[in-house]
């Protein structure tokens, strides 16, 4: 997946070189530390959720699948908004201040992102079945 990356960015002209297998390592890096951080919260968000009582496995179920929707609607968002939202709501102890102070944006600004990405998936989860 590296190299095709690195090979399609070249082919538009968005290296000025290319430089292997420097680059490469760099980029397959960068793709794994996404990655991780990607599945490392996925866990935190899915571990939050509580279980449902023993005896009840439909909602626990519909539980996990409203959930998988959460995090497929939050994919959909903008980079900044995703990472804001997972400052807050996959940190523990993350807040709106936190957040700012992390992303290097007004506290405004974050509370702005936070309640459009809300919406965004308020929206999504009215949509998708």
């Amino acid at each position: 997946m590296t190299w095709t990356r690195l090979i399609e960015q070249h082919a538009k002209g968005k290296l000025d070189e290319l430089e292997l297998p420097g680059l490469a390592i760099r980029q397959a890096r960068f793709l794994a530390l996404n990655e991780h951080q990607r599945a490392r919260t996925e866990m935190r968000v899915l571990a939050a959720v509580p279980e449902a009582p023993p005896g009840d496995p439909e909602r626990a179920l519909a539980s996990r699948q409203e959930l998988t929707r959460v995090l497929a609607a939050l994919e959909t968002c903008p980079p900044m908004a995703r990472r804001v939202f997972r400052h807050v709501y996959a940190t523990p102890g993350g807040t709106a201040a936190t957040a700012a102070q992390a992303v290097g944006l007004s506290l405004q600004r974050v509370r702005q992102i936070l309640c459009e990405t809300r919406a965004h998936i308020r929206k999504q989860l009215e949509v998708t079945p």
